[in-house]
């Protein structure tokens, strides 16, 4: 399973990726030359208003870039969790029944659950 990028770190790898240096980058956005630096070491953040304009410049989307994109991962992630769901045949058993809930029901049902762990 790959590792989750934080957003600096997608930064760094999309500006790369573009041949652009971080001076380069700074320059496109209109911001200081330290900004990059700062944002791909996680020192800082870029604001909000700056978002949008790094995904035109390194021509990736809002997911890419909050790291939130990564196919293998997502797909390892639910499978694991698949399957440490299927092991337990009582958990098996009630998911029809859990999958036809209203979503009523499904908040009442998440919610005792947690006092569950809580208390065991």
């Amino acid at each position: 399973m790959s590792k989750i990028r934080t957003l600096g770190e997608q930064i760094r790898r999309a500006r790369i990726e573009k041949g652009l240096t971080q001076k380069q980058l700074a320059d496109l956005l209109g911001v200081k030359n330290n900004s990059i630096s700062d944002w791909e070491k996680g020192k800082s953040k870029p604001h909000v208003d700056i978002i949008e304009l790094l995904m035109g410049v390194l021509d990736i989307d809002a997911n890419t870039l909050l790291g939130w994109s990564e196919p293998e991962q997502r797909k390892a992630e639910a499978e694991a969790l698949a399957k440490q769901i299927l092991a337990r045949p009582k958990v098996k058993e009630i998911l029809p029944d859990i999958a036809r809930m209203n979503d009523k029901d499904l908040e009442f049902l998440a919610d005792f659950i947690k006092r569950l762990n809580k208390e065991g």
